[in-house]
This record gives structure tokens, sequence and C-alpha cells, in this order.
């Protein structure tokens, strides 16, 4: 049976809410009522502001709270950008910058952030005049947004090199209603984002100066009885540390087949330096995630079990 991901499904109906609530779209009734709730601020504006610069809500609604929690996580595979998008509306930057007047930019047809950013940075006021008619007393806004824009480019939280936006970011800033927003968003959550990949599999890779694809990883995972449904990083940790595929391992040291461990356990004469590193590894902090703390439960157990000689269900 071709049964969705319902909390994938979930997600991404969540977040189509965003595509409906854009600029330029018709409110619909829970708009109104959200913005009740928290202070007179859309969701479609919160989301695209930076979360360590997003105003505090005391007071709004759980589904404003669950649906911000969604878009952070999600953020990275929706936009090219994982601060600052070029589909950010020019509305949401008032919550950013004091006093900045984006309603004199709106009556000139400039809502979004893409549609005054060039190759080198802000346009210049004269094209925006010449382009939007804009008027001179859109000059002051003018220079807080060229002021802003020149942080954000220094510390990177925005790219102005010409990239093509995503699915998602071009049904935003559409002016026509677009169609199957939520199968698009779907598709997309669970696509593999770089952002998201381990640093585990850059450093095994690194080390033994050999690049694996997708589907050998994914070979790996079943050999050495991983789930392959969990998350990404949990997979990667349990392979790190899954005694069982060290000592699968450890009877072909030179097998080209499987990734190679890492140099420090190569050889046996520095296995006691393995057991000190993984004894020292199982001393758990203060509030340890209580996954991780499974994991390296079960890893030291496998490990005591290898050291032993009772290797059980050791791939061969």
């Amino acid at each position: 049976m071709n049964l969705p991901n319902l909390k994938q499904y979930y997600h991404a109906t969540v977040l189509s809410s965003i595509i409906q609530t854009r600029p330029g779209a018709q409110a619909p009734q829970w708009k109104h009522l959200e913005a009740e709730w928290a202070n007179n601020t859309s969701t479609d504006n919160l989301v695209w502001i930076p979360k360590l610069n997003r105003p505090q809500l005391q007071d709004c609604l759980p589904t404003t709270t669950l649906s911000l929690k969604i878009w952070d996580g999600a953020r990275p595979l929706l936009t090219n950008n994982s601060i600052i998008s070029k589909a950010m509306p020019l509305k949401s930057i008032a919550h950013i910058i004091p006093d900045f007047n984006y309603r004199i930019w709106e009556r000139h047809g400039i809502q979004f952030l893409h549609q005054i950013i060039t190759n080198t940075g802000l346009a210049t006021f004269a094209s925006l005049q010449n382009s939007h008619k804009l008027p001179i007393v859109a000059h002051y806004s003018y220079r807080q947004l060229d002021s802003w824009l020149r942080i954000q480019i220094q510390e990177k939280t925005i790219s102005t090199q010409t990239q093509k936006m995503t699915a998602f970011e071009e049904m935003y800033i559409s002016p026509t209603p677009p169609q199957k927003v939520i199968s698009s968003i779907y598709t997309t959550l669970p696509t593999k984002c770089k952002l998201h990949e381990h640093r585990f599999i850059k450093a095994w890779e690194t080390e033994t100066h050999k690049k694996f694809t997708e589907p050998e990883w994914e070979q790996h995972y079943v050999l050495f009885n991983i789930p392959v449904s969990l998350p990404k990083p949990d997979r990667y940790l349990i392979f790190h540390i899954n005694i069982v595929a060290l000592g699968a391992l450890a009877q072909n040291w030179l097998s080209q087949t499987i990734p190679s461990i890492p140099m420090c356990i190569q050889q046996k004469s520095h296995a006691g330096h393995f057991e000190t590193t993984m004894r020292r590894q199982t001393t758990p902090p203060n509030k340890p995630h209580k996954q991780y703390r499974r994991y390296w439960e079960i890893a030291w157990d496998k490990w005591e079990t290898y050291k032993s000689g009772t290797t059980g269900n050791l791939p061969s």
C-alpha cells in the first residue's frame, strides 16, 4: 500500500498555510483570529524572520507555536538560504528594523526582497525610482534596508549570487494561487538536505580517502541491522558506536567493500586506546539525551561481548 508518511503529510499541511497567507492572497478567516492572539502579527510574517530576531509572543495560540516549530525544522529544505531568504516579504523586515516603513514600498509594487536585490547588493535608489516610481520620501527606508543588507552580506546570512528559487519560494511569491501546494511540500520534506548532513560521514570519508554513495551507506545499515527508518544523524551515530560493526570490520581490516574504520582502531594494538575512549564516552553528561545514552549502553555491552570472544550475530 502506498500510504504517505502521516507526520510529514501533517507538516506539509501546516506549511501550506504559509502559502495561503502570502502577501496579496485573500486571507482566510482563521488568519485574523490567529493575529488577534499574536499581537496582530501573522505567522507568514514571523516565519521569514531568523529565530534569534523573532519577536516573542506571550499569549499566541498553540497552533502558532507549532507552526513556527515545524517551519524552523523544514526551512533549510524549503529555501535556498538557511538564514535570510530572498522570498522574504518586506513586511517581515519591519519586525527587525525599527520604524521601517514597508507600506510605501508595497504601494509601489515591491513586496519581496528578491525584487530589490542584485548580484552586488541592494539595487540603487535611482533604478528603483525608474522601475517602480518610488517617491523621494522612501529614501530613508531605503537607507535602512541598505545598512541592514550590508550586515547580512558581511555575515553571510544571505547570498546575493543569482540562484534559482525553490518550488516553495516560487509558490510564495507567485501572484496567482499555486496548485498542488501540499503535495509539492510533501515531496520536498524527505529529500536530503546538505545542512542536515551529519559531520560523521564527512569525517569518515576524509579519513579513509574514499567516497561512498547513498546506496552503499544504506547497504551497510542493513548489514549491521540498523533501522533505515531512523533519522540520518541517529543512523550515523549508531553506525559509529555499533561495536558489532567494528567487530565485523576487525575480521578483515583490508576490506574494500565496506567503509574502513577510523585509523585509531585499525590496528589491534590500538584496541586498548579504543576501549579507554569508549569507557570515557559512557560517562553520561548531567542531562543526557535518553536516546543517545541508550545507544552508548548498547555499544558498551556489545564491546564487552566482542572482547569475551562471543561474537553473537556478527555479520560474516
